[in-house]
């Protein structure tokens, strides 16, 4: 990855970039160290005063999840299930601010993969249907009331 231009060229965000490649292309190190020579830019003077002290905890936080991050952090085997829950936290992702969406998908993710695998903990075909009747029978009562 080349960019061009001198050190004191280099931005915060050149340096997430570069980490970022790096992380994806598998070329890390189990021992970390990936992050040490922002840490030097830093020290050197390179960046601006206001700059993070560390990328490390920058590269974990990259602000808001989209629906199908919040729902692949709870490793959601099964891909019909996990098509479905995506579309509906995307559903309902436009009337709630990202605290709450946040929120809803842990507490769907877990109460859906209990109820799901415990009502057909053999049949994944079985738990979609369940599942997909079970939430159009909940929106068709409340729309109703």
């Amino acid at each position: 990855m080349a960019k061009g231009g001198g050190l004191a060229d280099i931005t915060v965000g050149d340096a997430l970039e570069y980490v970022t490649v790096v992380r994806e292309s598998g070329r890390t190190r189990s021992g970390g160290g990936s992050t040490l020579f922002y840490s030097w830019l830093r020290q050197l003077g390179h960046l601006p005063a206001d700059a993070p002290m560390s990328l490390r905890l920058l590269c974990r936080v990259t602000g808001q999840l989209t629906c199908e991050q919040l729902v692949d952090r709870h490793g959601v085997a099964n891909a019909p299930i996990r098509g479905l829950l995506i579309d509906y936290l995307e559903e309902r992702r436009h009337r709630l601010d990202y605290s709450t969406l946040d929120n809803l998908a842990r507490l769907v993710l877990v109460l859906a993969a209990t109820s799901v695998q415990t009502v057909f903990p053999q049949d994944s075909t079985d738990r979609l249907t369940w599942w997909t009747n079970r939430r159009a029978h909940r929106s068709r009562r409340r729309s109703t009331s």
